[in-house]
């Protein structure tokens, strides 16, 4: 599979035994959208395009956004193209209150709360903005566990990472709406 870069780069090889699908027209966003009008099961909306192939190797369903950024794009798409067939989109953004398995550089213990707080507020607001467009959005906050992000998890423990997947996608679907301050 190529695997898109939000950064405009040279597409590079994944080897997956499965295919995504990119909508031409829009640039630099990489979001894997066949997922989001093709599928009847939960989708997660993942910052990292490897993240998201991680969560489809455990079974589940995702796209990527390529950027937490990106948010305001994915709900263009939906303006756009109407309500998502799939009955719940899980957002899965990186865990930034722990470093990355493979950092070069040491966070301190202020500079991690920092950014994981601004992660968790753009992963509400999207929330938030999706459950006013009418779509089923949940955000699950432990998921990753003390992993940075799903990619992480999966490459440490493949068969616990399965397990937490499975477990988001029963998320009751009247955790939806989280208006946090």
């Amino acid at each position: 599979v190529s695997v898109p870069y939000n950064d405009g780069s040279a597409e590079r090889s994944v080897p997956v035994p499965y295919m995504m699908v990119q909508r031409n027209g829009l640039g630099p966003f990489c979001t894997f959208d066949s997922n989001l009008y093709q599928s009847d099961q939960s989708v997660f909306v993942t910052e990292g395009q490897f993240n998201a192939l991680a969560i489809e190797a455990a079974g589940g369903k995702a796209i990527a956004l390529g950027s937490t950024n990106n948010s305001m794009k994915l709900l263009q798409e939906i303006d756009d193209h109407g309500k998502p067939t799939a009955p719940l989109l899980i957002i899965a953004f990186d865990n930034d209150y722990v470093t990355p398995a493979e950092s070069e550089k040491e966070y301190t213990n202020e500079e991690l709360t920092a950014k994981g707080k601004a992660t968790d507020e753009k992963a509400i607001s999207l929330v938030n903005e999706l459950t006013s467009r009418g779509v089923n959005a949940v955000r699950v906050p432990q998921l990753y566990q003390n992993y940075n992000d799903a990619n992480d998890f999966y490459k440490s423990n493949p068969t616990g990472f399965a397990a937490a997947i499975n477990a988001a996608e029963t998320t009751k679907s009247e955790q939806n709406h989280v208006k946090e301050d």
